[in-house]
């Protein structure tokens, strides 16, 4: 997610608070504001240039790429003012609903996360028992069907043998 996103989820977050009643919908929307904040860190396309980069760049006389001043600089300044928006937003939120209330939020998300990733470890081994459950049915029953086609094959065998030398004069009787 772009920096520009983070700033807007950042403002979203801002409004959630003023508006929002009960602590839960601000646990919503911090939730959303920490996930665009994670998603900003592994974000690594190439985006369209904002207008502070393009100043750096014009005033550094640099190509604008990925080891370049300019774009260290708006790196650096672009994660700084995120920051200080984002603790302004925790001290918005403590002051609407008392000092520790962000501390307590953190605390809950790390844990819901820790929840889901350990659902979704159990969900993968369920999965991989029934996978390995379903996988020995089949072998069994397939060892089970080629003993009954072997059977089959030989009564068609011996079938057939007899069925060949089978007495047709009236000598054999």
């Amino acid at each position: 997610m772009d920096p520009a996103s983070l700033a807007l989820a950042i403002g979203a977050a801002k409004k959630i608070i003023d508006t929002c009643g009960d602590l839960k919908e601000a646990y919503k929307g911090i939730d959303a504001l920490l996930s665009h904040e994670e998603a900003a860190e592994d974000h690594a396309a190439k985006k369209p240039k904002t207008r502070q980069q393009q100043i750096l760049e014009q005033r550094a006389h640099d190509s604008g790429e990925s080891d370049s001043f300019s774009e260290i600089a708006d790196e650096v300044f672009t994660d700084r003012n995120n920051a200080i928006a984002l603790e302004n937003l925790y001290r918005e939120i403590d002051r609407k609903w008392g000092k520790g209330t962000v501390d307590e939020i953190k605390k809950i998300r790390t844990e819901r996360k820790a929840k889901r990733k350990k659902q979704a470890e159990e969900i993968a081994a369920a999965r991989k028992k029934e996978h390995e459950a379903r996988m020995a049915f089949l072998k069994k029953w397939s060892i089970i069907l080629a003993q009954l086609i072997g059977i089959a094959a030989a009564a068609v065998t011996i079938g057939y043998y007899v069925w060949a030398n089978r007495c047709v004069e009236a000598v054999c009787r």
